[in-house]
């Protein structure tokens, strides 16, 4: 036995001691054999993610292409699927999508212990076209602001159980996204967004089946996966849009 292989068992030893129990990277080291990254599979404890302490990240910052470009760095197994999302996209859509704002999960992620990006398993990729049609053609027509994010999109069952999502959810098959406005501030802008929405949910809905959500604070649900429409208590008696229009 060398010298060099007594002291890393000794450095083995002394940590054992102390935890109980070695972290798989250190046992590589001091094993001498080289660690390979492999991509966690469902919902895994949060040390194995590319993220070591989801309580560091400030919220206020998912969904930026800095932070994004962040969790790349993280998480290079992603990277490959990532792209093929990407180019995926814009083959079906014809331009491109901000891939920080697509792949944002539920906003419960830091409390959940999850991710706060994911990418859809590949088999609902098609599922989000329709929807990201919708919410290009709302921007086209001047009903939603240019300045309009999306926040949450994919979410796991887990997450979604987690962040209180409906059993159905639309998330859940990579259908539907969550949207907010930043630059609206007040009240009265945002009822007037509201109403806005609801008219074309009346005028064009069916022919998208415009799945509308509106809530207190502010987010928009939206997806094309039925005609309806809810409201802060999820009912559509709820629902701040009127089946008709109301003329004064």
């Amino acid at each position: 036995m060398t010298l060099t292989t007594v002291r890393r068992l000794a450095v083995l030893f002394s940590i054992m001691l102390v935890s109980g129990a070695v972290h798989a990277s250190l046992w590589d080291w001091l094993t001498g054999r080289k660690a390979t990254a492999s991509a966690p599979q469902g919902r895994v404890a949060m040390a194995t993610y590319g993220t070591p302490n989801n309580a560091l990240i400030n919220p206020a910052q998912v969904g930026t292409p800095e932070d994004f470009a962040h969790w790349l760095s993280e998480n290079p197994y992603e990277r490959q699927t990532v792209y093929a999302y990407d180019v995926y996209l814009q083959r079906h859509l014809g331009r491109a999508v901000p891939m920080h704002e697509l792949l944002t999960t539920a906003r419960s992620w830091q409390a959940c212990g999850f991710e706060r990006y994911a990418v859809p398993p590949r088999e609902l990729w098609a599922n989000i076209i329709p929807t990201l049609n919708l919410y290009y053609t709302l921007q086209w027509q001047g009903v939603l602001p240019t300045t309009t994010q999306i926040r949450s999109v994919y979410r796991s069952p887990d997450l979604n159980a987690c962040a209180g999502g409906a059993p159905a959810s639309k998330h859940l098959t990579n259908g539907a996204i969550d949207i907010w406005v930043p630059t609206l501030h007040s009240e009265a802008a945002i009822l007037d967004l509201k109403d806005n929405l609801c008219q074309f949910w009346r005028t064009n809905g069916q022919m998208y089946h415009f799945g509308l959500g509106l809530y207190a604070t502010g987010a928009i649900h939206l997806d094309t996966q039925g005609y309806r429409k809810w409201g802060a208590e999820y009912t559509r008696a709820d629902s701040p849009c009127r089946d008709t229009p109301v003329y004064p």
